[in-house]
This record gives structure tokens, C-alpha cells and sequence, in this order.
């Protein structure tokens, strides 16, 4: 879970960073555009992936669970061809010159060729590192993210100040991600893969029944997922302009970067997840739904508390968008529970419950923003985002009551308050850095010492992080310095 964990930090931070250095240098409008060529690419990735990375990590991680090694290629081998195929049909159709859809939506052909390479890029991302994932090699991935998420900044500033400050090249320097980052993680997998022998296209057809079944029950509704959240910022495009747009997108930025850290959680758990027995997934749930409170609430509160200095980096045009990220983040704790139990119901192979959630927060988010976005702009979407969240909240509660599994709502609830409460004493103290420093180790401190944070937590999370063989003696290390430390 770390090596995901920091996969998603990496390109999220870089990613800040970069748009730090834009916002300083142009404007929110440059800003909305380019992030609204983005929503575009991901939309139309949606359409061409079908899901096929999530479809086939339940069968990944039951051919790694039994050590098949050539099942595992082929599977992967069968995925990459789809989405392949499917994403250069998708381009054509919604790119060809009789029906300009860019028009429709506002943005400028001459971006056709960075859409073209966020879509392809991003389908085989999803691919390769869906496939390193649950071949528990996630470990491999911090360089790639690495290099990827760097590599914007040479071609940033060569494009940025030795050409001109265009949106154009701002665009290629953002889409450099996908495209280094494709072409890395395909150079690793097929390293792995080298000494793998057999026949790569046997069961072909087989294994694409059975990735396809797994895979469309979530194709829907993932659509409407990435509709619901890249429908966002193109409705704001559409409507408010490229500044708001701007402006909207940074603030989700920062509640983006916290929220990640309960999907790369879950991004482990579920391959994990699918090769339990499934008398030991219910606890590894309610496991996972813990550590995701204990690691995201501490950095919601400092995000609650400091929104305005956070943003205000961006410069004097992002202070007002602070009520944005307050909204949003009310939503987090909501967020943790539904994506937990989502992943959940997916492993276990209950695949009408997933199209229900999926559709659940989609459609109504989707309601929303046509609603709401025209009237209050952005913070009309980041209210639109919540709503639809506390609707996900009640079905999926429904949805696990029938699984008989007693979600810990005392014990997130006072974890959610602990955080809070320091932070509400040491706003007193006018040093923003300490005081978010303080407030995540005396967090943790008061977590084991409450035992909300205890030993079996600390083995579940070792678990996604090592090889088993490994486990017990981290683990031991750890407790024992915990003990010294006074905490356990």
C-alpha cells in the first residue's frame, strides 16, 4: 500500500507543484483550459477503457494467488490489446472531422493530438499498473511515477520560456506524464514477464469472456463516474469560462490529494481482497476502512483549518475559492466508507450491487451540476459532489446491511474528532507549520493510545506493503518500538 500510496502522492505533489509554477507565471483561464483538454481526454477514456483494468484484477490476483505466471501474461496481454483497439476506435469516432464534438464543448482542434496522447497513455496506465498491482509488485512503480511526474518540468520550461507561454505548450508539458509513464510501465511489465513462457494467445478469447464480464458491470457506470467528475469542470468551461474553471480545478486539486490516500488503499486491497476466503474479507475490510480514517483525517483537518494559506500559493485570484475545498472535504469521511465497501462487493464478485452504486452517485451528481454549476459555479459542483456522495452513503449502507457486516461508526467518528480538536487549540498558535505538524503525531500518538490504531491494524498494513514471509518480523520491530516509546 505504501509504494501505491506514494504513486499517488508523487504525480499529485508534482503535479501542485506544476500548476504552482503555471498559476504563478499566467492565469486561472490558461489554467481552466488546460484542465478542461484533460476532462475531454479522461471522458473519452472512460468510453475506450470499458474498465477492462478493474475487470481483470479480480482474475489477476486469483492467477497470482495460485502462482500461474502464464495465465497472469495472457490476461494482461488480452487487456492491452483491447483497450488498444477500443481506444483508437473511440478517437475516431469522436474526433473525425463530420461531427466536431470539440466544438460543442468549447475547445480549440489544435488540441487534438495532446488528446489523442492522454487517451491511448492513459489506457495502458491503467493496464500496466493495474497488472504490477496484483502482482503485489507495486514496489516497481515509485520510479516510473517519479520520472513521469518530473519529466513535465523540462519539457515545462522548454516549452514554457525558449518557445512561448501558450496554452498549446502548457498542454504538452501536462500530457508528458501519460506519455512517459505508458512507455515505462510497458518497458517494466514486459521485463517481468521475459522469463514467462507459453503461449500468449492462448485462451484469448476466453480470457476476454471472462475480463468482460467482470469488466462491464462497472463499464456504466464508470462512465457516468467520469462524466460525473470531469462533467464538472466542462460545465463549468461551457458556461463560466476557462477562469472559474481554473479556479475550481486547484481547489478540487488540494481535496484530491488527501482523498488519495484512501484510493490507494483500496487500489491494493482489491486484488488482496479477491484471492481471501471469503470469511476472512470482512475483517480485511473493516481494517482498511480504519487505517484510511487514521492516515486521512489528521490531513483533512489541516487542510480544514489552513485552506486559505494553502491556497493562497496559487496566488491572490485562489483565495476565494477556500469555502470550495471546505465543502468538498465534508465529504471525505462519506468518501472512505462507500469506496471501501465499493472494492469490497467488486472482490466478492457481486456485480449487480457495483452498477447500483455506480449509477447512485453518478446520475445524481450528473443532475446537480446541470442544476447547480449555472447558479453558484463552483462551489454549486463541489455541493453537487457532496450531495451525490451522502446518496452513495445510504445505499451502500443497505447494501453491507445484507452482508452482516457492522461498519465501526463510534470508532471513525472519534477519529475524526481527535484531529479536529487539537486542531481547534493550536489554531491559537500562529505557525501554520508546526502546528499541522503537531496535529498529525499527537494524532497518532492519541490513536494508540486509545488502541484505535493496534496490532492487528498495524499487520493488515504490512501486509499490502510486504511479502508475507516478511510481515511478522516488521511487525515485531515496530510494536517493539512503539512499546519504548511508550504508545502500545
Amino acid at each position: 500500500m505504501f509504494s501505491v500510496y506514494i504513486t499517488s502522492v508523487i504525480p499529485a505533489g508534482l503535479t501542485y507543484i506544476f500548476w504552482l509554477i503555471v498559476a504563478n507565471q499566467t492565469s486561472p483561464e490558461i489554467i481552466g483550459v488546460v484542465v478542461a483538454i484533460g476532462a475531454f481526454s479522461m471522458v473519452l477514456a472512460s468510453f475506450s477503457g470499458f474498465e477492462i483494468s478493474i475487470g481483470m484484477k479480480r482474475f489477476l490476483g486469483i492467477a497470482h494467488s495460485e502462482k500461474n505466471n502464464l495465465e497472469f501474461k495472457q490476461i494482461v496481454f488480452v487487456s492491452t490489446t483491447f483497450v488498444i483497439i477500443s481506444s483508437i476506435i473511440i478517437l475516431i469516432i469522436t474526433l473525425n472531422p463530420f461531427f466536431n464534438l470539440l466544438e460543442v464543448v468549447g475547445i480549440d482542434e489544435k488540441f487534438t493530438p495532446i488528446i489523442i496522447a492522454i487517451v491511448l497513455g492513459n489506457g495502458l496506465i491503467n493496464i500496466f499498473v493495474n497488472a504490477l498491482i496484483s502482482g503485489l509488485r507495486s514496489d516497481s512503480l515509485v520510479i516510473p511515477y517519479l520520472v513521469s511526474s518530473v519529466g513535465r518540468f523540462p519539457v515545462l520550461f522548454t516549452l514554457f520560456y525558449f518557445v512561448d507561454q501558450s496554452d498549446v505548450n502548457i498542454a504538452w508539458a501536462y500530457s508528458s506524464h501519460y506519455i512517459l509513464l505508458a512507455t515505462i510501465t510497458l518497458g517494466i511489465t514486459i521485463f517481468y514477464f521475459r522469463k514467462t513462457t507459453g503461449n500468449i494467445f492462448g485462451k484469448f478469447y476466453w480470457h476476454l469472456k471472462i475480463i468482460l464480464h467482470g469488466s462491464l458491470p462497472r463499464y456504466i457506470p464508470q462512465i457516468v463516474s467520469a462524466l460525473q467528475t470531469q462533467f464538472s469542470i466542462l460545465t463549468i468551461f461551457s458556461i463560466q469560462g476557462p477562469t472559474e474553471t481554473g479556479i475550481f480545478y486547484i481547489s478540487f486539486a488540494v481535496f484530491s490529494i488527501i482523498s488519495m490516500v484512501p484510493s490507494a488503499i483500496n487500489g491494493v486491497s482489491h486484488p488482496v481482497l479477491s484471492g481471501m476466503p471469503n470469511n476472512e474479507q470482512g475483517g480485511f475490510l473493516l481494517r482498511t476502512l480504519k487505517i484510511g480514517f487514521l492516515i486521512t483525517m489528521p490531513l483533512a483537518t489541516i487542510a480544514t483549518f489552513y485552506s486559505e494559506s494553502i491556497l493562497g500559493v496559487f496566488g491572490e485570484e485562489f483565495l476565494g475559492s477556500s469555502e470550495i475545498v471546505l465543502i468538498l472535504l465534508i465529504g471525505l469521511p462519506m468518501g472512505i466508507i462507500t469506496n471501501g465497501c465499493y472494492y469490497y462487493l467488486y472482490a466478492r464478485g457481486n456485480y449487480k450491487n457495483v452498477l447500483y452504486l455506480g449509477f447512485s452517485v453518478g446520475i445524481s451528481r450528473i443532475i446537480l451540476y446541470i442544476i447547480l454549476v449555472p447558479v453558484l459555479g463552483g462551489e454549486g459542483a463541489a455541493i453537487s459532489y457532496v450531495m451525490g456522495g451522502f446518496l452513495q452513503l445510504g445505499l451502500t449502507l443497505i447494501l453491507m446491511r445484507k452482508t452482516k457486516i457492522n461498519l465501526e461508526y463510534k470508532k471513525y467518528l472519534l477519529i475524526i474528532i481527535i484531529p479536529f480538536v487539537l486542531a481547534f487549540v493550536l489554531n491559537y498558535i500562529q505557525i501554520e507549520i508546526i502546528s499541522s505538524i503537531l496535529i498529525i503525531l499527537i494524532s497518532f500518538a492519541i490513536y494508540l493510545k486509545l488502541k484505535l490504531l493496534d496490532h492487528q491494524d498495524i499487520e493488515s498494513g504490512l501486509k499490502i506493503i510486504l511479502p508475507n514471509n516478511k510481515v511478522e518480523s516488521i511487525k515485531i520491530k515496530i510494536i517493539t518500538y512503539l512499546k519504548r516509546m511508550y504508545l502500545m
